[in-house]
């Protein structure tokens, strides 16, 4: 590595913007990560994501990955 190497940071935004509106929403107390999908986006039923959480946890977090 060198001092003028080029870094691809796009994929980097999609993660810190997503995970930065989550916690932001979350603790705000706009965002219960304890629920299924489907009961805050509506789009969602009936599709598998939808579904996602009714059996354990809703949302995995962040140590899950």
């Amino acid at each position: 590595m060198r001092a003028d190497t080029v870094f691809d940071a796009a994929s980097l935004t999609k993660i810190l913007a997503v995970w930065s509106a989550i916690g932001a929403l979350w603790e705000e107390g706009k965002l219960d990560l304890d629920v299924p999908f489907n009961d805050f986006w509506p789009e969602v039923d009936g599709h598998p994501l939808g579904a996602w959480g009714e059996q354990d946890s809703a949302l995995p977090g962040p140590d899950s990955h």
